[in-house]
């Protein structure tokens, strides 16, 4: 069927080819593995949030309390802000269309 020439080569060929599928199968496993672990971290972290969550929603109230005023400042400048914006983004448009 076949001259023994090319069955040699292509015996040589599929050597190569299973060479090559081992490799890879190696790099498959190892980048496999590199993966679980981070993922095996997520998990761990997520976790350990489940176990002190509900003592770190026990701790927020007494802080909200502690700076609540500090925060509604913070807020009140952010409202005065955020009502100006469309007035200086209109401004800056005019001004950038006079300049063109």
């Amino acid at each position: 069927m076949y001259p023994g020439g090319e069955l040699i080569a292509l015996g040589r060929s599929k050597a190569v080819l299973r060479r090559r599928i081992t490799v890879r199968r190696w790099q498959c496993v190892d980048a496999a593995t590199s993966a679980s672990r981070s993922l095996a971290w997520v998990d761990r972290l997520l976790a350990g949030w489940r176990r002190i969550s509900p003592l770190v929603k026990l701790a927020a109230v007494p802080l909200v309390f502690r700076f609540r005023r500090p925060l509604v400042r913070r807020t009140r400048r952010l409202a005065t802000a955020m009502r100006w914006l469309p007035f200086v983004l209109e401004v800056a448009r005019t001004v950038r269309a006079a300049w063109l």
